[in-house]
């Protein structure tokens, strides 16, 4: 019996899971930006509450991707979500 078919599925399960969840991630990075974060192009004192609701990786990634993309960036978690579904 050739059981490659089956692994092939559950490969592709869990990667369209994988990109589901980043993407999802992502998205809740961007939605919830703050520019009063930290981010790699500004440094704040270490009493700054943070806003952003995936916390200090999702302010560094929300920023990153707003500085370079703007409000464009909204397309690359919509796009791991849709290709993950």
């Amino acid at each position: 019996m050739d059981r490659g078919g089956d692994q092939d599925n559950g490969l592709r399960a869990m990667l369209g899971a994988g990109s589901v969840f980043l993407g999802l991630f992502l998205l809740l990075a961007l939605i919830t930006y703050s520019p009063n974060d930290p981010s790699f192009t500004q440094t704040l004192s270490g009493d700054h509450e943070l806003v952003n609701g995936a916390g200090l990786a999702g302010a560094y990634l929300g920023g990153l991707l707003a500085d370079l993309l703007g409000l464009g960036a909204i397309i690359i978690p919509l796009g791991l979500v849709i290709s993950g579904i």
